[in-house]
């Protein structure tokens, strides 16, 4: 993986509730018939003021990641996170081992 990408550990709750069940269905290798292959599934986060994040499934040295991209902010988030930020989430849902580009 590249350099810039920089350990996190922790996910705002909301976000990763909102995450959890496009993430377990990404890493195990399930798509959802209303996006196109390759396009991501658009995630909103429970709060109204909170984000919006693109999740895509990237096969990276044989496993499957899911890389995250904030394309909306509707307020002010909580923890930070700002539209074009980018990170992955690991091959499988935990809270320890977030990774994050900027």
């Amino acid at each position: 993986m590249k350099s810039d990408i920089k350990a996190v550990f922790t996910i705002c709750p909301f976000a990763e509730h909102a995450f959890f069940p496009y993430w377990l269905t990404l890493v195990e290798d399930g798509w959802f018939d209303w996006v196109e292959k390759g396009d991501g599934v658009i995630v909103q986060c429970p709060n109204p003021k909170g984000i919006v994040a693109k999740l895509y499934k990237r096969k990276i040295k044989n496993k499957i990641l899911v890389e995250v991209e904030i394309i909306d902010n509707k307020g002010n988030c909580n923890w930070g996170w700002k539209i074009n930020d980018r990170f992955f989430l690991p091959p499988k849902p935990n809270k320890c081992s977030i990774l994050k580009t900027r």
